[in-house]
């Protein structure tokens, strides 16, 4: 009993040496990964990102919940880049009529691949139709119209019920 006591004492600074180490990794590749993702230029993947930090925020780490703000207008005044892609979506058009506004480009590009709904509203078009069809054979940039079109109204309601299971696990994991 004494021999196992001894080497359960022994072994406790070894675990919580290791979770530091571990806890120091997991916060290194997020800081990586939050680096990569901002000069991905995605609007929405740095919408989805402070949404996360907030909510994460708000319910683990309130102490910080007001430091974000003051964060996230230093990035965005000082990485080149970051205010430009939020500024064009004021922008109209060129003086040649065509968009220089990626959001109205999208929506305008939406419409036209939502035209094709009627054809098959229950089970869609089929996988990479949206490429396949569209005049500029590009992806659909949601993913909520490419599975409308692509899988039908089943498709979809099976997207949005997954969704909303992944919201649900991730919402009791930061509960926990």
């Amino acid at each position: 009993l004494l021999v196992l006591a001894r080497q359960t004492a022994r072994s406790i600074p070894l675990h919580e040496q290791a979770a530091a180490i571990a806890a120091e990794s997991y916060a290194r590749v997020s800081e990586g990964l939050g680096v990569c993702l901002v000069f991905t230029f995605t609007r929405t993947g740095w919408i989805g990102l402070v949404a996360a930090v907030l909510i994460m925020a708000w319910l683990r780490y309130r102490k910080i919940f007001f430091v974000i703000p003051i964060v996230l207008a230093a990035v965005l005044f000082l990485i080149p880049g970051v205010g430009d892609r939020f500024s064009d979506l004021s922008s109209t058009e060129t003086p040649s009529g065509t968009t220089t506004n990626s959001l109205d480009w999208r929506f305008s590009y939406w419409s036209e691949a939502l035209q094709n709904v009627g054809e098959s509203p229950v089970w869609g078009q089929g996988l990479g139709f949206i490429k396949e069809t569209t005049e500029e054979g590009k992806e659909a940039h949601n993913d909520f119209v490419r599975v409308l079109v692509e899988t039908g109204l089943a498709g979809l309601v099976l997207f949005v019920w997954a969704m909303a299971r992944l919201t649900v696990a991730a919402l009791a994991a930061v509960r926990k």
